[in-house]
């Protein structure tokens, strides 16, 4: 019966009419359902609703060619990335570019550690065989250099060295004798011997030393002529003894090399031996035989010090211990990219793209000192490196948050070559060393907003040529059986599943489906963020659960969207109470000149709730047209400064047709002190003004919202049921003061699904809805009167909106002549 009395009432003065029932809800029958409870159901696998945009996703990643990586674009929780991680599990099941990366010691140049490259899983055995090498040759050298033959070997090269200081010196002896001159040994403790000179002088039992002269010219024993050519024969002698020593230096190090070539001699069969199997198991590519040749050649030449390890050790060792690695450091493997436990393409997901963690770095342990040399074994890959042969996800807010992020991301995916940074993201040096570079071959997966894409496109010229495939995941889908019957349903069982959730009745399947055609803004679209659906079901299992039942019933549901509202609610109930104690001013009911109550929208996160807002017009004769007060005071933003010059573009156009628009009039949100935006309420500012124009009063029971063009029509606006819910709960408040209602957009009624509270009320009469196309539709409501067409002559009828105002601003135009006020 209280809907029929609503379509009774469809109808209010002036002809008016209200929305239908039908028009304001969407309403999911649970009879329409196949099934009594979601656990009888398939768990759905596949994405739902997206054709487009996996289609997108299919080519861009399967098309191998430069530049085309991805950006997809969508609201999160739309299932953008479990689509992105569910293809890539399709797309190059086993990817051949998968290799394994290692950084070794450059023998040639110790600052560029060189790059090993390995087919996939063969680095990490690779790194185990070098440090093997290193044990084998400390158990293997000592042996070899301790034989008999090995010390012949050393004796000989002692005998030869000895041999040739003694000719060295008898050389030096005999012309040194000749002149007086001898050289002694002198002890200089340790079994230290230094070679001095000494002078033979008749008179004196002992040979002179050049001190010895000083002493004796001091105490007389030496004339002064004696001890002066003393001086001069021993500087010149001096020159010859300092010639003997440095080529006694010669030969030890000439002994040195020989004694290294020795035991090279002696120990590169064992050297080979040791390094055959290493290549003939990894040999073969062009980076990896270069470096055996290296290793090889810096073994023999230092197998010295393998030998004094071992023999410091006091036996040879059963494996590499920390020491031994720190000592023989150069021989080790550092893999930075070890792909022996992946199957399939690497599918790395970068939660935080911070510059070390995508980039790589150097990361050396902090309680030790170590030898900068070494730092080629403290490189770390990051997730570009990881990613490498396959695919890398990132979030772009994230990406373009870090500082130095994105710029090198983009040069990196443009050369197609890896530096991992011998600096940080604020340019601290981390080491002296400067890695090879790395070929990488991946695509990068951005996940982001539309919105961040065209900004990037606007502001970035490089990025379109980077990120050559857009993939846009819708964020609502159209209303269809399949959708409502079969993929919502199995949807849900699927969240059940994987969570443990109590399985839903079909009224609680009816119930979700209305919130998520609510969600989605639209009677016949549905959300297709199904993040939202799913925290829906978790709250409704809970609460659920919390009566002790085994099903999820609407009731559930119910008491879950309850249970948020009084979650999130604080800041509209202080509001509405503010409009009972009279802190915010509104009038509910009667008559008012210049002013009504406008409808706005508060955002809280991704809460809404909307709530009614004076706004007043004042107006008068002067030439300074309309001033937007919030804009004076800065607290207008862009899209309200519009809407109110779109209101002086109506008012020239409606008005100045025979007379000058001569006018000084303010439009003002009252009680507002944190700024305005958007023209959702250019049609409550354009009746306001028109009444104060006019003097023409207008009802106060009903708010406003909707925005106009210069040509008086009446355009969509946003959250429109959270405006019409929130004047309701102010009205309801207020005890139903007159007859209250909203005036809104036709344009918008596709979009109302308005809560049960509010439905009941219009269908009872309590409240009412009003669609209209126009201004003129608008303003005949609220004044009661016609608005008025102009007639043949082009003049607006007396006793209508449209002439009273006309005959007021001829009023105004005449006064401002009058007064020989001058134009602006």
């Amino acid at each position: 019966m209280a809907r029929k009395a609503g379509k009774r009432r469809a109808r209010e003065r002036g002809g008016a009419k209200t929305v239908d029932l039908a028009e304001i809800s969407f309403r999911c029958d649970p009879a329409r359902f196949p099934f009594r409870t979601t656990a009888e159901l398939e768990p759905l696998q596949e994405i739902i609703g997206q054709d487009r945009a996996l289609h997108a996703l299919q080519v861009g990643l399967e098309l191998d060619a430069p530049g085309f990586n991805l950006y997809v674009s969508g609201l999160v929780g739309n299932g953008r990335t479990t689509a992105v991680q569910s293809h890539l599990r399709h797309v190059r099941p086993y990817c051949p570019l998968a290799r394994d990366r290692a950084y070794v010691y450059s023998f040639s140049d110790p600052r560029r550690p060189r790059l090993l490259t390995f087919a996939r899983g063969r680095a990490h055995a690779f790194a185990r065989a070098m440090d093997d090498l290193i044990v084998t040759v400390l158990r293997s050298a000592p042996p070899l250099l301790g034989s008999a033959d090995a010390h012949r070997r050393v004796e000989a090269l002692k005998t030869k060295l000895a041999a040739d200081h003694r000719e060295k010196r008898l050389e030096l002896e005999k012309s040194l004798g000749q002149q007086g001159f001898q050289l002694v040994d002198v002890p200089k403790g340790d079994d230290a011997v230094e070679v001095e000179l000494r002078a033979q002088l008749d008179g004196f039992p002992e040979p002179l030393s050049q001190s010895d002269v000083h002493e004796a010219a001091a105490e007389g024993t030496l004339n002064a002529s004696q001890a002066a050519a003393l001086e001069a024969a021993f500087s010149e002698h001096g020159i010859a003894l300092r010639e003997l020593l440095r080529a006694w230096h010669s030969q030890e190090l000439s002994f040195v090399r020989s004694l290294e070539e020795e035991r090279g001699k002696l120990c590169a069969p064992l050297i080979d031996d040791i390094l055959r199997p290493l290549r003939t198991r990894y040999g073969g590519a062009p980076d990896i035989d270069p470096y055996f040749d290296e290793v090889r050649e810096d073994l023999l030449e230092n197998i010295a010090q393998f030998v004094e390890v071992a023999n410091a050790g006091q036996g040879a060792p059963e494996s590499l211990t920390p020491e031994l690695a720190a000592q023989f450091f150069r021989y080790r493997v550092n893999v930075v990219l070890d792909n022996r436990t992946r199957e399939g393409c690497p599918v790395v997901v970068e939660a935080q793209p911070t510059f070390t963690r995508l980039f790589g770095g150097v990361e050396r342990p902090p309680e030790r000192e170590i030898d900068p040399a070494s730092d080629f074994l403290y490189l770390r890959a990051g997730s570009l490196l990881e990613a490498d042969g396959g695919f890398l996800i990132l979030d772009a807010g994230d990406v373009l948050r870090e500082p130095s992020v994105w710029a090198r991301l983009k040069a990196t995916l443009r050369h197609r070559v890896l530096e991992i940074p011998e600096a940080d993201a604020e340019h601290r040096r981390l080491t002296t060393i400067k890695p090879a570079e790395i070929p990488i071959d991946l695509k990068v997966v951005l996940l982001g907003s539309f919105h961040l894409y065209q900004e990037l496109v606007a502001q970035d010229a490089e990025f379109e040529h980077i990120f050559k495939v857009r993939v846009d995941f819708a964020e609502d889908l159209d209303v269809t059986d399949e959708l409502i019957e079969v993929q919502i349903p199995r949807l849900i069982r699927k969240i059940c599943d994987r969570e443990r959730l109590l399985a839903l009745d079909r009224g609680a399947v009816a119930a979700v489906v209305e919130r998520a055609v609510r969600w989605s803004g639209r009677r016949d679209r549905v959300s297709a963020v199904f993040t939202q659906l799913a925290d829906l079901v978790r709250e409704a299992s809970y609460w659920g659960r919390s009566r002790g039942a085994e099903l999820v019933e609407a009731a559930d549901i119910a008491a879950a969207v309850r249970a948020r509202d009084e979650r999130n609610g604080l800041q509209e109930e202080r509001s509405r109470r503010m409009f009972q104690e009279g802190t915010l001013l509104i009038q509910l009911a009667g008559h008012a000149v210049g002013q009504l109550s406008g409808l706005v929208v508060r955002t809280l996160g991704s809460d809404a709730f909307g709530m009614p807002a004076r706004i007043t017009a004042r107006a008068g004769m002067g030439n300074q047209g309309i001033i937007n007060i919030e804009r004076e005071v800065g607290l207008s933003g862009e899209s309200h400064d519009k809407g109110v010059q779109i209101l002086t573009g109506y008012l020239r156009g409606q008005y100045a047709h025979d007379i000058p628009l001569t006018l000084a009039a303010s439009i003002c949100f009252e009680q507002s002190y944190g700024g305005v935006d958007g023209d959702s309420a250019s049609t409550t500012e354009m009746y306001a003004l028109l009444s104060a124009i006019a003097g023409l009063p207008l009802r106060q029971d009903l708010a406003v919202t909707g925005s106009m063009n210069q040509l008086g029509e009446v355009q969509a606006v946003g959250g429109i049921n959270e405006k019409i819910e929130g004047f309701f709960r102010v009205v309801r408040d207020a005890a139903f003061p007159a007859e209250p209602g909203v005036i809104i957009p036709r344009a918008c009624v596709p979009q109302l699904h308005l809560e049960q509270e509010v439905v009941d009320a219009v269908a009872e009469g309590r409240f009412r809805i009003f669609p209209i196309s126009s201004v003129d539709e608008g303003i005949a409501l609220l004044a009661g009167i016609p608005a008025g067409s102009r007639d043949k002559k082009g003049r607006f009828p007396a006793g209508t909106v449209h002439g009273t105002v006309e005959e007021r601003l001829r009023q105004m135009a005449r006064g401002l002549a009058q007064f020989n006020v001058p134009r602006e």
